[in-house]
């Protein structure tokens, strides 16, 4: 007996059965408000193929789509879900990152424009300083700025061995100590004069303490904010142990900007 195909068409979920409104085994039948296809198996009415499809005029997806590593072509625009707190909402694409948005993601473009525009990218450089003395007494002493090699215990015209103009507004980051002998508790102060004064003050404008509690060992100062200065200041670091350092060397780093 050759096949038959019947099939049938209505809402809902169909029936199985034998009556005209229901479908019997082997019958198919369309529920066109839900957009799938049916067939009765034995008795029992089971859904046939992947389920509703979307039109090609738009519709509303209820699950995920898995694309196999497949590509989506000739999108014009994406629109994101913007409902949660942290959603991504937009894509931009502008060299100026004006509308500094959170729930945008910026193109490969815009970012390397923005950077090659901005002076954020260059703005700060950090310049270091390496220096040593030989020091036999536990006092304090300002470091060999300018390449000398002996320490002074004042600044009061002694420029040319211990002080360091500022080519930009800065800061002093810290100060990295390393001594022969175990110094002690030791503080490391930064000294600074503005412009119209001849060298740095006497009195730190700010100093950090520590125990450099053994020998031949690295001990570093950390600066703050307060050790800040401006272009043109003349800048100087002092060094005043507990115990005589004998053979020290330091390493000191500048935080500029270069934008001054």
């Amino acid at each position: 007996m050759a096949n038959k195909i019947i099939l049938k068409n209505g809402t809902g979920t169909p029936q199985a059965g034998t009556d005209p409104d229901e479908v019997a085994v082997g019958e198919v039948a369309v529920s066109t408000d839900q957009k799938k296809i049916y067939t009765n198996v034995s008795g029992t009415i089971t859904e046939i193929g992947v389920g509703e499809a979307l039109p090609k005029s738009g519709g509303t997806m209820s699950g995920e789509i898995t694309m196999g590593n497949n590509h989506i072509t000739g999108v014009r625009n994406l629109a994101f879900d913007s409902t949660g707190s942290d959603a991504v909402s937009k894509i931009y694409d502008e060299d100026d990152m004006a509308t500094n948005s959170n729930k945008a993601i910026a193109t490969q473009q815009s970012i390397k424009a923005y950077v090659d525009a901005s002076p954020n990218y260059t703005q700060y450089i950090r310049h270091i300083m390496n220096v040593g003395w030989y020091s036999s007494n536990g006092s304090l002493d300002f470091l060999p700025l300018t390449g000398y090699i002996y320490e002074q215990d004042t600044t009061i015209a002694r420029n040319e061995s211990v002080a360091f103009v500022a080519p930009y507004d800065g800061l002093l980051e810290k100060v990295i100590v390393r001594s022969e002998a175990a110094c002690g508790p030791s503080t490391v102060g930064f000294h600074k004069s503005a412009t119209g004064t001849e060298t740095p003050n006497q009195t730190p404008t700010e100093w950090i303490s520590l125990t450099m509690g053994y020998d031949d060992t690295a001990y570093s100062f950390a600066f703050t904010g307060t050790s800040s200065f401006d272009m043109g200041d003349i800048l100087a670091i002092s060094f005043d142990p507990n115990q005589p350092p004998y053979d020290t060397v330091a390493t000191i780093i500048w935080k500029f900007d270069t934008t001054t």
